[in-house]
C-alpha cells in the first residue's frame, strides 16, 4: 500500500478508538447501562459485552504511536524537544484549563501552589492519565526501538503469551479456584511487559511492520474467534465475581474487563488494516477520515466537557423516552454527537499555528 493509504487507515483506527474512550466515559447513560437491566435479559448480556468491548480503545492509540514511532529513529535530544515537551505542554495547558474552571465554578480557590501540587500528584480529568502515561512511553523510545527492531518473531509471540496468561488466563483460574482470595505473589509477574506503555507499541510495531496483511484473512477470522470467546469468558467472569461478592455497581463490576483487552486490540487493528488494504475508500470518505482521525488528540483533550454538555441537553431523554429508541443505540448516537460537537472547534484551533503544534 501507498504511504497516504497506510495512514489513512491508521486514521481510521484513532476515530474508532476516540468513539470508543467516549462510550467508556458516558456512565449510566452507556457504559453502566447493563447495570440497569435485569441479568437474566439479553439486553444485560449484550450491553455488558459492548462495555467490555470498547476496552480496546486506549491499548489501540498506544499500538498506533507504535506502529508509528517505533519503526523511526531519532536522537534523545529529539525526542525530548518534539515530542515530550508537547505532551507536557498540553497536560499543564489543558489541565490548568479545567482548574480554571472549578475556580469560576466556586468549587476551588485559586492557587497556584495547589494547582501544581495537584498537577504533579493527581489528575484534574480522570481521562488526562493517558498523558500522564504517554510521556513514560515516550521517554522509552531509546530503550523501545532497538528492542522491537531486532527481536524475531517468535520473541513478539512468546511477550503476547506471557501477557495473556499473566493478565488473563491466571486471573481467571485464581478466582474460579479460591475466589479472590488467593493469588500468585507480584514478583513473579511480568508487570513492566504487560504495562500500556510496553506491551501495546510492540504490539503496534508488530501488527504494522511484520504481518503481512494481505495474505492473513484467515488469522483475522481465527482472532476474531477467540476475540469473541474471551469477550463472553470476560462478561461471565463479571457476573460470577458479582455472585460471589455480592457487589454490583460501577467499579465493582470491572474486575475482568481488561483481562483479554490485547486480543481485542490485535483483532481491531489488524481488521481494519485488512479492510482497508482490501477496498478503495472513496476520495471524499477519505479526505473525512483523515481530517477527522488527525482531530482526534484534541478531541480526547476536550470530549469529556462537550460531552458532559450533550448528556444535560436532554438530547438523550428526547430519543429514548419520545423517540422510543433503544438506550445503547442513544449512547451511540451521544457519542457521535460528541465527537462532532468536538470535532468542529479542534478543527478550527488547529489552523492557529501554534496551537496546532500542540493538537
Amino acid at each position: 500500500m501507498s504511504g497516504k493509504r497506510d495512514q489513512l487507515y491508521l486514521e481510521a483506527m484513532r476515530i474508532l478508538a476516540c468513539f470508543f474512550v467516549i462510550f467508556n466515559h458516558t456512565e449510566t447513560e452507556g457504559f453502566f447501562l447493563y447495570l440497569q437491566q435485569e441479568q437474566t435479559s439479553l439486553r444485560f448480556w449484550s450491553y455488558l459485552l459492548i462495555s467490555v468491548l470498547c476496552k480496546f480503545s486506549v491499548p489501540l492509540f498506544f499500538a498506533i504511536s507504535g506502529a508509528l514511532l517505533l519503526a523511526k529513529e531519532g536522537a534523545i535530544k529529539e525526542i525530548w524537544a518534539k515530542r515530550i515537551w508537547k505532551i507536557a505542554a498540553d497536560l499543564l495547558l489543558f489541565s490548568f484549563g479545567i482548574y480554571l474552571w472549578e475556580v469560576l465554578r466556586g468549587r476551588q480557590v485559586f492557587s497556584l501552589r495547589t494547582f501544581f501540587i495537584y498537577l504533579y500528584a493527581f489528575e484534574w480529568n480522570p481521562p488526562y492519565w493517558y498523558l500522564y502515561a504517554f510521556i513514560p512511553f515516550l521517554m522509552s523510545l531509546p530503550f523501545l526501538r532497538p528492542l522491537v527492531k531486532n527481536m524475531p518473531d517468535h520473541a513478539f509471540y512468546y511477550m503476547f503469551g506471557l501477557a495473556v496468561f499473566f493478565d488473563g488466563i491466571l486471573p481467571v483460574a485464581e478466582y474460579l479456584v479460591w475466589k479472590g482470595q488467593i493469588t500468585l505473589n507480584g514478583n513473579l509477574r511480568v508487570g513492566w511487559l504487560t504495562s500500556n506503555i510496553v506491551l501495546y507499541p510492540c504490539l503496534g510495531y508488530f501488527l504494522q511492520h511484520r504481518v503481512d496483511i494481505l495474505t492473513c484473512k484467515k488469522k483475522i477470522l481465527g482472532l476474531w474467534a477467540l476475540n469473541l470467546l474471551t469477550l463472553l469468558l470476560t462478561v461471565f467472569m463479571t457476573r460470577y465475581a458479582a455472585g460471589v461478592t455480592g457487589l454490583w455497581s460501577e467499579w465493582d463490576t470491572q474486575t475482568f474487563f481488561n483481562s483479554f483487552v490485547l486480543i481485542d486490540c490485535a483483532t481491531i487493528f489488524l481488521t481494519v488494516r485488512y479492510l482497508f488494504a482490501r477496498y478503495k475508500v472513496p476520495k471524499a470518505a477519505g479526505r473525512l477520515i483523515a481530517s477527522v482521525g488527525g482531530c482526534t488528540f484534541g478531541i480526547y483533550l476536550i470530549h469529556v466537557h462537550v460531552l458532559r454538555k450533550v448528556r444535560l441537553s436532554g438530547i438523550g431523554d428526547l430519543l429514548r423516552e419520545t423517540w422510543g429508541i433503544d438506550a445503547m443505540v442513544t449512547a451511540f448516537i451521544l457519542c457521535l454527537l460528541t465527537m462532532a460537537l468536538a470535532y468542529i472547534p479542534i478543527l478550527l484551533l488547529k489552523r492557529i499555528p501554534v496551537i496546532k503544534r500542540l493538537l
